[in-house]
């Protein structure tokens, strides 16, 4: 019988496999921007020049961002209008802040960028402003810092923005469905245990750690009914419709507020459907002279607890743990000590994701437990009054402000203990409790610093195992066994 080579194919595809994620890595995502032609213009600059250019972020800015300034996530920009071109190398970011709608595209902005180096008071400094009204550009004597305001003296404008574009991965229109919670007061014609029920439609789902947010301009449609009524787009005036979302991206804090339209004459009746975190609201009242006005109604329908959202598009993960280790304190009052810190621990229901602007977590915490050596400050015990946090592109918290007070609030003037980390420094102690949960207190005792902690990941798991270490691990293996058994069946055959 002919001899047949040994094939090493499978130990080609083995190293193929290997290296396979080094050439997949996602490239930088591009937005390009075209300004308006310029109606107003001074040599070098003619009327109908404009602004084109474009930046690059790793990743896709998210939907519904309010407006941020990303210019710490830029990987590169490029901007011309004829007679300067801005990068990198040459210019000074003043602003580069932006807001998207539900799609992710660029709906309001401000790019402010100045020549750099700076150059010294007086003598010309080029500039570029892009915002959402207007296009200036030219050049004017320098303030001597970078950011301070120029009086052009070479100059064109317009009074109109341009438009952005970028290419981004298909989207699926995605419902969110509200069930209210059984009303516990009710006029004729409601009765107890009627609720409101509902739904709505954005173009795509909704971010995860979603601040509060209307979604007004964003809506595809909505639905809402109390059995009595029922507000869709035809015939209802939107007065409010903010939500945010947890880590999963469901609704985790919500006020909808829809009024009939059009609106009935002041005194005449007008339906409403109030749909919040706490409780719901429906019936009829005499209409305001506004649309959205105050409304007294009677019928009414009335629960005094909010109801449950639910959607396709909430993600199933598992928890994230994150651990805070803050610097020494460097200026105490006994009981604290120059050897006490504040070290924490979170649980929130997924990784916070890369890149991630500042955003309050305090509805996606799974559980907290932070202490400074005297007091220790856990969900149970604590009111949140602020916890953001800022992640790099791997994911890393790299900016923060926590703010922790005790809970429950004590009466005013009575002692009251906080525990307090940014990223510039940590300060806890006991004050004179304020008028609410969260106002200014003066501590005596006290522990701070002015320097900078740290945060690390615990336990890490990814929302979808997808190429993750191990299973591309056992992947190789696989096919490096498949490998060897060819190889193996390559020299049974030589030896016929």
């Amino acid at each position: 019988m002919k001899k047949m080579p040994v094939t090493y194919r499978g130990w080609v595809v083995a190293f193929a496999l290997t290296v396979l994620p080094v050439f997949c890595l996602q490239a930088d995502v591009d937005y390009s921007y075209q300004g308006n032609p310029f109606t107003v213009a001074d040599p070098p600059y003619t009327a109908g020049d404009s602004i084109s250019g474009e930046f690059s972020v790793a990743l896709p800015i998210k939907p519904l961002l309010p407006l941020t300034d990303i210019s710490a996530v830029l990987t590169d920009f490029s901007f011309s209008d004829g007679q300067q071109i801005r990068t990198p190398a040459n210019t000074t970011v003043c602003a580069f802040v932006v807001a998207t709608d539900a799609a992710g595209n660029i709906i309001n902005w401000m790019v402010l960028l100045r020549e750099a180096p700076t150059p010294a008071i007086g003598d010309p400094m080029r500039f570029m402003d892009i915002t959402t009204g207007l296009d200036q550009v030219g050049i004017g004597p320098s303030p001597g810092t970078a950011c301070d305001s120029i009086v052009p003296t070479v100059s064109a404008s317009n009074v109109s923005g341009g438009n952005w574009s970028v290419t981004l991965p298909p989207t699926m229109p995605t419902d969110y469905n509200y069930t209210g919670a059984p009303f516990d007061f009710a006029q004729s014609p409601y009765v107890l245990g009627d609720n409101i029920t509902g739904s709505f439609t954005l173009t795509g789902k909704l971010p995860v750690f979603l601040p509060s947010t209307n979604l007004t301009s964003a809506l595809l449609d909505f639905s809402f009914t109390d059995g009595q009524q029922t507000r869709t787009p035809s015939n209802s005036t939107i007065c409010d419709f903010s939500v945010e979302t947890d880590a999963t991206g469901n609704i985790a804090r919500w006020r909808v507020i829809l009024r009939e339209a059009p609106t009935p004459m002041p005194g005449d009746p007008q339906q409403t459907l109030d749909v919040s975190t706490n409780s719901d609201v429906a019936g009829t009242g005499p209409a305001n002279t506004t649309a959205c006005g105050d409304l007294i109604l009677n019928p009414a329908g009335q629960a005094n607890s909010g109801g449950s959202w639910s959607s396709s598009a909430i993600l199933t993960v598992q928890p994230m743990m994150y651990g805070y280790t803050g610097q020494r304190f460097t200026s105490v009052e006994a009981p604290y000590t120059t050897n006490d810190r504040i070290t924490g621990i979170i649980t929130v229901n997924r990784a916070i994701p890369a890149n991630f602007m500042v955003s309050d977590l305090s509805t996606s915490l799974l559980s907290l437990s932070f202490t400074d050596g005297i007091q220790t400050r856990s969900l149970g015990n604590t009111t949140i009054c602020s916890f953001e946090v800022t992640t790099n592109d791997e994911g890393d918290i790299v900016d923060w402000t926590v703010v922790l007070r005790e809970a429950p609030t004590p009466a005013l003037g009575n002692p009251q203990m906080t525990l307090d980390t940014i990223t510039a420094g940590d300060v806890v102690g006991t004050g004179a409790a304020n008028t609410s949960a969260c106002g200014d207190l003066t501590l005596f005792p006290s522990g701070m610093n002015s320097l900078t902690g740290s945060w690390r990941s615990i336990l890490a798991v990814e929302e979808v195992p997808v190429f993750s270490q191990i299973g591309m691990t056992i992947m190789i293996l696989m096919v490096l066994l498949i490998a060897v058994q060819r190889i193996r069946a390559g020299r049974k055959l030589m030896r016929l």
